[in-house]
């Protein structure tokens, strides 16, 4: 296993909490739970307010259900950058990209993928990869 440490670039592609949950196997709950701990979202679920190191990797977009009057419903929501995908997969080694010992596959993005657990099956070519300070090895 490989590594190499990496700044958070954005990227411009803005995806939802559930979005976001959907790619490494988290719910949109887990990933507010994540981005709270991580300074990102401050307040409480239904309540979450953007911090100011939230803004520089988030927008609120508005929606409405299209009617008027009293049926009018409107409510906003957060979008993040995808690069906010870094930030929930890597919690036990941040800023460490893993890649695959046989196929060279970058596996922080791949569903699922939790830094947490001893070995990652690559989805790529199926290789068991060692996930832990002793599979580390700069390059």
């Amino acid at each position: 296993m490989f590594w190499r440490k990496r700044k958070l670039e954005k990227t411009g592609k803005m995806r939802s909490a559930k979005q976001l949950g959907m790619i490494v196997g988290l719910s949109a709950k887990e990933v507010n739970v994540i981005l709270r701990k991580k300074g990102y979202l401050s307040g409480k679920p239904g309540a979450y307010n953007i911090t100011s190191k939230g803004e520089l990797y988030s927008e609120v977009r508005g929606n409405s259900n299209g009617y008027g009057g009293y049926a009018a419903k409107s409510w906003e929501f957060i979008m993040w950058d995808s690069c906010m995908i870094y930030e929930l997969s890597n919690d036990k080694y941040p800023g460490i990209d893993w890649y695959c010992d046989k196929c060279n596959a970058f596996l922080n993005v791949q569903k699922g993928f939790n830094d947490h657990k001893k070995h990652w099956k690559c989805k790529e070519c199926g290789y068991k990869n060692l996930i832990s300070k002793e599979g580390i090895v700069a390059e």
